[in-house]
């Protein structure tokens, strides 16, 4: 193995024990795992996969609350981002409406997903 990985690797291997031994939901931590072997492997996109399919498999299909939380956070933190941007001043109306639309998407996404948590 590659020197040049060894301490992310070591890091890595610290991030999962720790993560378990705190009670850490277990997709989050899969997630985590998924985000740092990415970055070692250079893959920038195998984050986004492995969240994709967890989302998908888990928290949609078969309805996992623990990932419908992780999806929740996830939603509400680029809710706020955009929320955010909707009082920048530099913006165009034209460009403000599109904003106000994502807003709308997002607090649409947020409902169901909270409509799913509470089933």
């Amino acid at each position: 193995m590659a020197d040049k990985f060894f301490g992310k690797l070591q890091d890595l291997r610290q991030i999962i024990r720790d993560d378990i031994n705190s009670g850490k939901n277990p997709y989050k931590i899969l997630l985590d795992v998924a985000k740092l072997l990415g970055e070692i492997s250079g893959e920038d996109n195998y984050y986004f996969e492995i969240r994709d399919a967890v989302i998908s498999i888990y928290g949609d299909a078969l309805k996992n609350k623990d990932v419908l939380e992780i999806e929740l956070a996830e939603v509400t933190a680029r809710r706020e981002k955009i929320q955010a941007a909707l009082s920048n001043e530099n913006f165009s109306d034209d460009v403000k409406q599109r904003i106000s639309f994502a807003l709308k998407r997002h607090d649409e996404e947020i409902e169901r997903l909270n409509s799913l948590l509470k089933s």
